[in-house]
């Protein structure tokens, strides 16, 4: 039988699961690690040659703790024949001890390792990742490797009662694993999801947390709450000294705003991109305005110049609501001079 079959299958038994078949020490002879033992020789004398006897020989192997540990370490380092090298890394990816881990990270660093081993041992630490902090460290490196399926469905199984924020992250960082988070972002309070989508470090996470407003706007039937929400967390105090978006991106759900609300929100924005233009702070000014140049919302809201600049947006606003309205936005923020002329 080639060999080479062996580590073919270790990738796919690292995404389900090495099967413990069982065995006996036994099975393997004693070795002392004498230097009369070649090393490329070393995994045939303990059986990992042996597609039939190699599950057994890594159960057996591990079954001795940290002495079974270094005999897998030295194969998976050493030994020249690939296939022994496959299965010592599928043992190592199920032990807990460091020398496993240390050894794991090795491979994928030095020089000379073979592609294909490296592969395999990284898709060994993706199995032995216990928490999802290290299996997001650890995805960053996937691409390298072509597993990125592995992180996948590695990540999956942490979902299972994750908070909410690292649902968002997961699902910004793979998208595919939206399908695995659906049913437990359309649940989540539409506060906390707003909380996150205004002041998470992650701008990806921002997004994401908007993007699942939306949807539970439209699936959930929550437009209304989305909306009141948004208004609530932008509404803009003349006393403040930030923005309420500090430190990432200003995302706004992406709903079917009614008349009312797209009005009360887009006061709000004026507000803070007159505060933001008084304070000099010309990013946050700017997504302000990127979020001001919405065409579904304008158009809701009453704007017949779907891409008005900012003269155009003020005498908008004083057309929709009113000379005195917008005197009293201008004022709060000393402004009273941008105030523009009847026609």
């Amino acid at each position: 039988m080639n060999r080479l079959i062996v580590p073919g299958l270790l990738a796919l038994a690292l995404i389900i699961g090495t099967a413990a078949i069982g065995g006996s020490g036994s099975m393997i002879p004693e070795v002392t690690g004498s230097t009369e033992q070649p090393s490329d020789r070393y995994g045939e004398v303990l059986g990992l040659n042996d597609p039939k006897r190699a599950t057994q020989t890594v159960d057996a192997l591990l079954s001795r703790g940290q002495e079974g540990t270094e005999i897998l370490a030295r194969v998976a380092t050493t030994e020249s024949d690939l296939s022994m090298r496959g299965w010592a890394i599928t043992g190592l990816a199920r032990s807990r001890s460091k020398l496993a881990a240390d050894t794991l990270e090795q491979l994928g660093k030095e020089d000379g390792v073979p592609p294909i081993v490296r592969s395999w041992a990284f898709a060994a630490r993706v199995n032995r990742a216990e928490d999802l902090d290290t299996l997001i460290a650890l995805s960053a490196q996937g691409g390298a490797y072509g597993v990125s399926e592995l992180v996948l469905q590695r990540a999956a199984n942490f979902l299972q009662g994750a908070d909410a924020r690292t649902a968002l992250e997961l699902s910004a960082r793979f998208p595919a694993l939206g399908g695995a988070v659906s049913e437990q972002l359309l649940e989540v309070p539409v506060r906390e999801l707003g909380q996150i989508m205004l002041t998470d470090d992650s701008d990806p996470t921002r997004r994401a947390a908007a993007s699942w407003l939306g949807a539970q706007a439209q699936q959930r039937d929550r437009s209304a709450e989305v909306a009141r929400m948004t208004i609530r967390q932008l509404q803009h105090d003349p006393k403040t000294t930030r923005v309420p978006w500090t430190g990432g991106a200003l995302y706004i759900p992406g709903i079917q705003w009614e008349r009312q609300q797209a009005r009360a929100l887009v006061r709000e924005l004026i507000r803070w991109s007159l505060y933001c233009e008084r304070k000099g702070l010309d990013v946050e000014r700017n997504q302000v305005s990127n979020n001001l140049r919405s065409v579904s919302l304008l158009q809701v809201a009453g704007f017949s110049n779907a891409w008005p600049n900012d003269p155009q947006l003020l005498e908008e606003w004083a057309r929709i609501a009113g000379r005195d309205d917008l005197r009293e936005i201008l004022a709060e923020q000393g402004m009273s001079d941008r105030m523009p002329r009847k026609k």
